[in-house]
This record gives structure tokens, sequence and C-alpha cells, in this order.
């Protein structure tokens, strides 16, 4: 049996609306930011690895990556916090996840930056590791709104 076109419409609006319901909407400027903070992370990781910020004097070197990602980090909390989701909905509850997720993100780059101004960041500590696993969450679920 064929719907008749207005019928399937209708379907269709309340399938998208109940998507609404669970997870807030998707935002291009989120998603970007966060790929941006993301790559960012990984490729400090990888410096740090191969040993790239051993010593405390490359500090002053690094501040430009850091500065890249911290801001990515900001704007995309901002965007995050500002999804528009229905009120007390699963949607809330996501969105307030999501938000905490890229703070975490942020508090752990930010943490290894302290690190690396204080004593430097010595390869294979486990410095690396917490910081790309934290960002890496945060970049799925911004990912995961993606209609």
């Amino acid at each position: 049996m064929r719907l008749p076109a207005p019928v399937v419409a209708v379907f269709a609006a309340l399938m998208l609306a109940g998507c609404q319901t669970f997870a807030p909407a998707y935002d291009n400027t989120l998603d970007t930011q966060m790929t941006t903070a993301f790559q960012g992370v990984a490729k400090l990781s990888a410096e740090i690895e191969l040993g790239s910020y051993a010593d405390k004097a490359t500090y002053d070197g690094a501040t430009g990556e850091y500065t890249t990602i911290i801001s990515s980090l900001t704007v995309a909390a901002l965007r995050a916090d500002t999804l528009p989701v229905q009120a007390k909905a699963p949607a809330e509850r996501a969105r307030t996840l999501l938000v905490g997720l890229i703070k975490g993100c942020q508090t752990q780059v930010t943490t290894v930056a302290a690190i690396h101004k204080a004593t430097g960041l010595a390869p294979g500590a486990g410095i690396s590791a917490p910081m790309l696993t934290s960002c890496d969450q945060a970049a799925r679920a911004a990912q995961a709104l993606k209609p």
C-alpha cells in the first residue's frame, strides 16, 4: 500500500522532531572547531611522543599550537552550550554532557601546557594519552550529532 505524500511528509516531520528530543541539533561550526582542536591535539601528542618537547625551553615555541587548540575548544564549548533543545528533554542532558566532554578536553590540554611550561614533556611518560583520549571522545560526540 502506498501512502499519500502528505502522510509521508507528516510522518517524516514527526521523526525529525523526535530526534530533537534525544539529541541537540547539528552545528557545523561546532563540528569544525572540534575537528580543528582534535587534529591539533593529535599533532601535539605525536610531537610529545617523538621528544620534541622534552625540555621546558621548548614551551614558548609551542604556545601557538596550544592557543589554536584552546581557542577552538572555547568556541566549540560556547556553540555546544547554546544548541537549541527542548527543556527537560534527553537532548538537554546530551547537550550538557557534550559541553562537559569539550571542557574536559580543554582541561587536559591546559594541564599538558602547564606541565610543558614547568618541566618539559618527556616522551613515553603517559602525558599525552589522557589528553588524546579525552579530546577524541569530545570530537566523536560532536560528530555524532551530524544527520
